[in-house]
């Protein structure tokens, strides 16, 4: 079936924990270089790069939780679609049911062409 949103959503979760594991590494970088007792211009240098790569990393972390946040957004955007599709299928076999000639060339169910489908919606 087309837009598994149980699946889109384990993909929503997934970014959101590497966002999580980016930001413990970033955390253990950062202990790491702050135990370090090395001194001089090398030393400093060293800790401005790595705060750069910090820095990075933590814009890494932050789209992975935007791409989760879409996800789930987009996860929604799909049910209700198909909850549009099920209430037009729904309707239209109501019709069907109480004597509406069959020529209408129904999709099957759950499919998306009943969002074009064309009926007498004034009945």
């Amino acid at each position: 079936m087309y837009g598994d949103t149980a699946a889109i959503r384990r993909l929503a979760t997934e970014q959101r924990e590497r966002a999580t594991d980016i930001r413990a590494e970033g955390r253990a970088l950062r202990a790491r270089i702050g135990a370090t007792t090395w001194d001089g211009l090398g030393a400093e240098a060293m800790r401005s790069r790595a705060e750069e790569r910090l820095r990075g990393l933590e814009g890494v972390a932050a789209r992975h939780e935007r791409a989760g946040e879409a996800l789930d957004h987009h996860a929604g955007q799909v049910d209700l679609l198909r909850e549009l599709i099920a209430s037009i299928e729904h309707r239209a076999l109501g019709w069907l049911a109480d004597g509406l000639d069959g020529a209408l060339g129904l999709p099957p169910p759950g499919h998306l062409d009943w969002l074009h489908v064309d009926l007498p919606w004034g009945r």
